[in-house]
């Protein structure tokens, strides 16, 4: 759905591009974008048959009100590969407006728990023998562009001992980098 919105808007892509995120990395990272009205996603969702408390439930949407709006949608996966929440970067700057978001925790995302990146690190991060943790969604994003793609970033929150573990289980010797 994000995708698809994405491409129906110039106004994200040029976002993106002034960002310098090229059309590849668009789609290893499966960016999308949500609209800026306040219902679009929850009728999209109730034109597909699903109930309001599912919708309710799925940490996207309250009261029929689309959490993400006019905003960059970065999914967030866990090791398999799930989509378990997302990530949404404001377009438009505002002072009373959160320039990043990410899905509440849910009961199957816990921003504490999950690293943004390991999905697409992992394999790098063991080759490398090290991981670079950075701030946020769009380092991540742009660091793999550009090649480093040993890089994950925590989701809004300081770094947790239970991120930590989750990274030490995939590196087996999780050095200290100053």
């Amino acid at each position: 759905y994000y995708i698809e919105q994405l491409n129906l808007s110039e106004k994200a892509k040029q976002y993106l591009k002034k960002r310098g995120i090229d059309q590849r990395t668009i789609e290893i990272f499966k960016i999308g974008y949500a609209q800026a009205e306040r219902n679009f996603l929850s009728g999209f969702l109730k034109e597909k048959g699903f109930d309001d408390i599912l919708i309710n439930s799925s940490g996207l949407v309250s009261n029929s009100n689309d959490f993400f709006r006019n905003r960059i949608i970065i999914p967030i996966h866990d090791l398999t590969g799930r989509v378990i929440g997302f990530g949404g970067r404001l377009i438009d700057s505002a002072p009373d407006i959160p320039k990043y978001i990410n899905s509440p925790d849910t009961p199957i995302f816990k921003k504490g728990e999950n690293l943004f990146g390991l999905l697409y690190s992992k394999q790098h991060i063991r080759e490398k023998g090290y991981v670079i943790v950075v701030e946020g969604y769009m380092d991540v994003i742009l660091c793999y562009q550009y090649g480093f793609k040993n890089v994950v970033a925590p989701l809004g929150t300081a770094l947790t001992q239970e991120q930590l573990e989750k990274t030490k289980r995939i590196l087996n010797n999780l050095k200290k980098f100053t």
